[in-house]
């Protein structure tokens, strides 16, 4: 397992996601000897696209007093802290992630439509472009344990965890149809599992 610091924050990536990271980068496709440059482009820009979502969420949680360290895993990443957090200040942690990765897809866009960058960046820039902005639209929804669920249980305030994961289900279920219909399988199966965990919250 890698473990190094980064801004005084501690980063563990478990073995796991480099290789979830390699088969989602189209590992099973590599035929001939060029073609491990596109792969290793999505591991890095998959990689750097994560420790910047999950930064947003442990600056803020430093801010508010806690000690957060974060987690890269199989299917994405996790920053824990102590919860002793009043709600907007929750709010704002959950929020915190998506940001940033807003931000940096609109730094690559600007680099994309702008801003001329040199060949050799132009496809880890166009990776970085959609993929932070489809990862943040996708993050966003409200599903737990998402940051979109997140940011609705706490705008659901206190005793509406039951709504919170009603809606979650429900926004899954949905979600999954419609990308399973247009071949998302992986990410289908994402949702389904999520749908499962709120179905289970709710019982």
């Amino acid at each position: 397992m890698l473990k190094f610091k980064l801004f005084g924050f501690p980063v563990q990536v478990q073995p796991w996601f480099w290789l979830v990271a390699f088969l989602l980068g189209g590992g099973f496709g590599m035929r001939g000897e060029f073609d491990w440059l596109p792969v290793l482009e999505w591991m890095v820009v998959i990689f750097l696209s994560l420790l910047t979502h999950e930064l947003g969420h442990a600056i803020a949680a430093r801010h508010f007093g806690g000690w957060p360290f974060i987690v890269i895993h199989t299917f994405g990443g996790t920053t824990y802290y102590q919860d002793r957090f009043e709600r907007r200040e929750r709010l704002i942690v959950s929020a915190a992630g998506p940001m940033c990765s807003l931000v940096l897809a609109l730094i690559a866009a600007l680099g994309v439509f702008v801003i001329p960058v040199p060949p050799f960046l132009r496809e880890i820039t166009w990776m970085t472009m959609w993929i932070n902005s489809i990862w943040t639209a996708f993050n966003l929804l409200p599903i737990m344990p998402m940051d979109g669920g997140q940011i609705l249980r706490d705008v659901l305030g206190p005793g509406q965890l039951r709504l919170a994961c009603l809606i979650g289900l429900v926004t899954a279920l949905a979600a999954g149809l419609a990308l399973a219909w247009f071949g998302w399988i992986i990410a289908a199966i994402l949702l389904g599992f999520m749908a499962w965990q709120n179905f289970k919250s709710l019982a």
